[in-house]
């Protein structure tokens, strides 16, 4: 967009109300110094070193070239869980530990609260994050809205991935790219740079997310992966979105699968799950510095064929209920 007013919105007003932040980076500037090969990992996969000198595996996101840490940080449910104090203090550790890839909601808490919360602490790690929201809003002006209230809770006057969140069958993607659809407002937004890329996530059907990829351009998709398989998002929209070399993002990955027990695993093995999978990042909910710590190293040892990934998933999907699987019950919403 430029600066002349397009639908009440402008450049110039999301860069006057978006609370300042750091200028726009390369692609060069968003990885710490220290980055180093590491044996054992993934074709395209390096290490990074976080502000503690861990290391942590980097991936590619798909064609966009960029590189993200395998294991992202997810700001839903069990983040605010967290007091505010307690959720700055993970947020920092995420950070020294190596995590680049931060990952949150306008719908995550009252009054968009984990976005004002990585507001307070990422601004002044800006040029070593990778920064995404997402918005459920399907209209030109609904997302223009969204975007400009994101930049200004999060401080910052770009974001790196702007995400059409939670898609479903009751959608109706063709709506998405005529002029008053959402899909148009996130291409004249990317045109303009206030973000980078641009994605759609959802955890409902996985033949809706097959005919999303197929039909329309996207630079991401995040959808439901776990050794659970719940609506085959591994057997149905996974293959498609690795045949157009998109930037995956796997979420849900232990939720309601930890324990022991039929249908239940441990952690360390489900994530192990996940990073096997041809996907760039793996979204977890945390709510302890202990967590992090724990699942940073899960990320750290990780290793080709650490896992058998269809073993587990014969071991576990006959047993998962749905009603175990707290987040595929109907009218779900995180956080």
């Amino acid at each position: 967009m430029d600066d002349s007013k397009d639908n009440g919105v402008s450049r110039r007003d999301f860069m006057k109300r978006a609370a300042a932040g750091a200028a726009a980076i390369g692609l060069a500037g968003m990885i710490p110094s220290g980055i180093q090969a590491a044996e054992g990992l993934t074709s395209g996969t390096a290490a990074t070193a976080g502000a503690g000198g861990s290391l942590i595996p980097l991936r590619t996101l798909g064609n966009t070239g960029a590189r993200i840490s395998m294991l992202g940080f997810g700001g839903g449910s069990r983040f605010l869980i967290a007091s505010e104090e307690q959720g700055a203090a993970m947020l920092e550790r995420a950070v020294e530990l190596g995590i680049t890839y931060f990952d949150t909601a306008s719908s995550y808490g009252k009054d968009r609260a984990s976005e004002k919360r990585y507001g307070e602490v990422l601004p002044k790690y800006r040029d070593k994050i990778f920064l995404t929201t997402k918005t459920a809003d399907r209209t030109y002006d609904g997302m223009m809205k969204s975007v400009e209230e994101s930049l200004a809770h999060l401080k910052t006057d770009h974001l790196d991935l702007m995400q059409m969140h939670d898609v479903g069958p009751k959608d109706d993607p063709a709506a998405w790219e005529k002029p008053d659809g959402a899909l148009t407002a996130l291409r004249k937004l990317r045109d303009q740079k206030v973000i980078r890329f641009i994605g759609f996530t959802g955890h409902q059907k996985a033949e809706v997310h097959r005919n999303i990829i197929e039909k329309l351009d996207y630079d991401t998709v995040l959808m439901a992966l776990n050794a659970a398989d719940h609506k085959s998002f591994r057997e149905v929209a996974l293959p498609a979105a690795e045949k157009k070399n998109m930037g995956i993002i796997a979420m849900k990955v232990t939720r309601g699968l930890v324990g022991e027990g039929e249908g239940k695993s441990t952690p360390a093995e489900l994530l192990s799950w996940a990073f096997s999978l041809p996907i760039s990042t793996v979204i977890v909910g945390m709510e302890t510095l202990e967590q992090i710590d724990q699942n940073v190293q899960q990320a750290r040892v990780w290793a080709p064929g650490k896992t058998d990934v269809a073993a587990l998933t014969r071991r576990i999907t006959p047993h998962a209920s749905f009603e175990q699987v707290s987040w595929a019950m109907p009218d779900y919403r995180d956080a």
